[in-house]
């Protein structure tokens, strides 16, 4: 169809057309589609995320331009005094799968899984068991286990201190060489009973404090708080020991802030013995807080089965 001067179109045959000139066609330029850059990293950048003396799983986004959205990886890494041996599970719909084993030397890391996030909703927990190893002496724990929640990168944890992806890393820490330092009672309470202190007690109050202590050897200012699961929830139907464990560090944080805003100088958890696991996992967290010490309480009290919180 060509259209004539007046505007209408009439049918022609190809061999009736006549080529006059060319019509310059302007193409729009492709549009710039950023590439997710994958990215690789090397024990010595892994090991700027982690303590001296710690071992810590990390997540770290995959790829440049997707923090958010991207694969995620995670790492194993060995920043404390030993070697170790480890296995690494992740409980997948209920069901604990192997992810990987294997040995690490100390000042080395390893990838432990390269993960989708829409793939992560079938993962509530990571499980990590290891086994340290010095040639020169025996190590005070020579093994742990301990069960984290799913890491996720986040633009909000960026640490300038670091290039690319690593620097919206997330870690959690398994195992730390480091000891709070031990207090004394005595002299803690001498310093905080002063009559010239800014953090002294009434007077009233100090006598209060002083019979109830001699009494039971709990200041006004002290608690005990028991995470024995059956105190903090009665109905037990349900819960697998994962659960159990969510809700006694949850009533742990909820005590050890109240405390903190209430400024009291000691606080005891009574966790039991058990396995062991509810007592690390609330060192762990103590290592977090500032300005505190811990250390096991009374023996002739509590046996091995509780921990004391004391807040400097």
């Amino acid at each position: 169809m060509v259209a004539i001067e007046d505007g209408f179109e009439i049918e022609v045959f190809e061999k009736e057309l006549i080529q006059s000139g060319k019509a310059e066609v302007k193409q729009e330029p492709s549009p710039v589609v950023q590439k997710e850059t994958p990215t690789s990293f090397d024990d010595a950048e892994l090991i700027q995320l982690c303590a001296s003396g710690t071992i810590v799983l990390s997540a770290i986004p995959s790829t440049l331009g997707a923090v958010l959205t991207g694969k995620i990886r995670y790492h194993l890494i060995n920043n404390s005094g030993f070697k170790i041996v480890f296995t690494i599970y992740a409980n997948e719909k209920r069901k604990w799968r192997g992810l990987l084993s294997g040995s690490l030397e100390n000042g080395a890391s390893t990838q432990v899984l390269e993960i989708k996030r829409e793939d992560l909703v079938d993962i509530s927990l990571f499980q990590i068991q290891c086994l340290l190893f010095s040639e020169s002496e025996l190590p005070v724990t020579g093994s742990f286990k301990k069960e984290v929640g799913v890491l996720l990168p986040d633009l909000q944890l960026s640490n300038k201190n670091l290039k690319g992806t690593i620097s919206f890393s997330k870690i959690s820490t398994l195992y730390s060489e480091v000891v709070s330092e031990e207090v004394d009672l005595k002299d803690l309470f001498d310093q905080y009973t002063k009559p010239d202190s800014k953090k002294h007690i009434t007077s009233v109050a100090n006598k209060k404090s002083e019979e109830n202590y001699a009494a039971h050897g709990i200041l006004i200012n002290e608690k005990e708080v028991d995470l024995h699961i059956e105190e903090l929830k009665k109905d037990l139907a349900g819960l697998s020991n994962a659960d159990m464990i969510q809700i006694q560090l949850a009533h742990f944080h909820k005590e050890m802030n109240a405390a903190m805003k209430q400024h009291f100088k000691r606080i005891v958890f009574i966790h039991g013995v058990g396995n062991g696991r509810l007592k690390q996992a609330i060192r762990d967290e103590l290592r977090q807080y500032p300005g505190i010490a811990f250390r096991d309480a009374a023996q002739t009290k509590y046996g091995h089965g509780a921990t004391e919180v004391i807040f400097v």
